[in-house]
């Protein structure tokens, strides 16, 4: 009766990260006699205040996981119950957001924005190089601002003293101002993301908008705060998303784009630590919890890289939670 159905690396990783929450949540060692009955309650327990989707991909990881330590009566009992109580409209307004590109979306968005480009379409022109900028590094669109491109290593030494304690990577490289510093989510003020291996298409388009969000402008010409261009922009991108897909329930943003970086390099197998240091996150177990999965991305090659410091200040938190948490008990 103990059959296992294939898993993919990034399914168990997933079904791991969410065992080890519901563990955490439930406040017992796994070697307690009781662990595996408590587990289940925790997840009954919060199934009113989450979505069906979510519920499903938790009740999945949990008949997963007690099955693999043989504790065959409570899966089945578990797989039994339906989604029947769920959230059916969650409330919270990032649910409503994807987390993650098709190939399909991606294209017709990237099409549609070249159109508007060629067109002189004030927001296409503007439109095309961001979004690939937050694609291809994930960095979040407000860190856009304080973003800085350096080609080679004497235009970082000229401007940086002492810039070897901080990079280590190669040529070019996107210098970032951690937006989650102030508030310990991230690992300090500022990171870096190597570039080296980016195309020289997409290097091209990340000057480009960095360019136009330093200038800053509307419409009309104005000079404007950083804020008001980046809410207009976002509210422009909305449009071109409503128009092109206005059937879809979970609406494209910027953000999606971030998601879908992070979807990239779980598919190329990056490690943790250096998608952390990549995007600014201050452990391993952000992404790993709350972010585009693998089985979305479209790893291969052009994808950034971490710097070394900075994956050498990143917490090393997801082993550290799984085996504390998901440690089997013993037959």
């Amino acid at each position: 009766m103990n059959k296992h159905r294939t898993k993919t690396d990034s399914t168990i990783l997933d079904y791991q990260s969410r065992v080890a929450t519901l563990s955490k949540r439930c406040g017992l060692e796994a070697n307690d006699e009781n662990y595996f009955k408590k587990l289940v309650e925790q997840l009954l327990i919060e199934k009113e205040q989450i979505s069906t989707s979510t519920w499903r991909k938790k009740k999945a990881a949990l008949v997963w996981y007690l099955e693999k330590n043989n504790i065959q009566d409570l899966a089945a009992s578990l797989l039994a119950i339906t989604s029947e109580g769920t959230l059916k409209k969650p409330h919270r307004t990032s649910a409503c957001k994807k987390k993650h590109l098709t190939k399909k979306e991606e294209d017709t968005i990237r099409q549609e924005l070249e159109s508007l480009h060629d067109a002189g379409d004030f927001w296409g022109l503007q439109l095309l190089p961001i979004t690939e900028l937050i694609l291809t590094t994930g960095l979040r669109p407000i860190e856009m601002k304080a973003a800085k491109l350096y080609i080679n290593q004497q235009e970082l030494n000229s401007e940086i003293q002492d810039h070897l304690e901080h990079y280590s990577g190669n040529y070019p490289t996107l210098k970032i101002r951690n937006a989650k510093n102030t508030n310990g989510r991230s690992f300090g003020e500022f990171r870096y993301v190597d570039l080296s291996e980016v195309s020289h298409r997409n290097i091209l388009a990340i000057r480009l908008a960095l360019l136009h969000v330093n200038k800053a402008r509307t419409t009309e010409n104005d000079s404007v705060s950083f804020e008001d261009y980046y809410e207009v922009l976002r509210k422009a991108f909305s449009r071109l998303v409503n128009r092109l897909f206005s059937d879809k329930h979970k609406k494209i943003s910027l953000y999606t784009y971030r998601h879908q970086c992070i979807a990239n390099l779980k598919s190329a197998k990056t490690p943790l630590s250096h998608i952390a240091a990549i995007v600014g996150h201050g452990n391993d177990l952000t992404a790993s919890e709350h972010y585009g999965k693998g089985r979305f991305g479209r790893g291969g090659a052009g994808l950034v890289k971490a710097n070394p410091i900075d994956v050498g200040k990143v917490k090393l938190l997801f082993d550290k939670k799984v085996n504390k948490n998901l440690q089997p008990t013993q037959n």
